[in-house]
């Protein structure tokens, strides 16, 4: 919604929608990637990431409820990723699109990996938008690659290839607050 017409977008969302109807999924998780600096292995992920201005922002929550609907008239649940390298990446962002968004057409992917990626609380963020969460990614981080991501100036893809993420119970995130609280909501 930042980069190509939006009927573009709703075009090749609504495809994506019909296979995963065919398929017999309930669920289809998105990110805005317009601009999107994850696939670009010569920026430093943490330095350049996209900020939407105004106008954006408003085509970025229009285009996602659009596209809720168009999901929920072929019975499918629309979930929005947050995402290193997009403009939907930190905390602030993520609230700014709940906030901005209708919540029975968009719900939360809450990704655990770029949250501590990003240097969110990982349980605060899931408190804020429990009623809004309809999928989740677990992910663990290592602390230890993560140190180096901003002093080598390492792309999103330069830290997934140096092994940024990892399975739950490899990395420094506790799972088990997590865990509690999900299943708390």
């Amino acid at each position: 919604f930042t980069s190509r017409p939006p009927e573009e977008t709703y075009a090749a969302f609504t495809r994506q929608v019909l296979k995963l109807k065919a398929l017999g999924s309930g669920i289809i998780g998105v990110s805005e990637q317009g601009n999107s600096i994850q696939g670009r292995q010569d920026i430093p992920i943490l330095e350049h990431k996209p900020v939407y201005s105004e106008t954006e922002w408003v085509s970025v929550c229009r285009g996602f409820d659009a596209c809720g609907r168009i999901a929920r008239e072929h019975g499918i649940t629309l979930t929005v990723h947050h995402h290193m390298g997009t403009g939907i990446q930190t905390g602030p962002e993520i609230d700014r699109l709940m906030q901005q968004t209708d919540p029975d057409l968009v719900g939360l992917l809450y990704d655990t990996g770029h949250l501590a990626f990003s240097g969110e609380n990982l349980l605060a963020l899931l408190r804020r938008h429990a009623g809004r969460i309809r999928h989740v990614h677990l992910k663990d981080i290592r602390t230890t690659v993560l140190a180096r991501v901003l002093p080598e100036q390492l792309s999103f893809l330069g830290a997934v290839h140096a092994g940024v993420f990892t399975v739950p119970g490899d990395g420094s995130i506790d799972f088990a607050p997590i865990f509690n609280e999900l299943e708390a909501i």
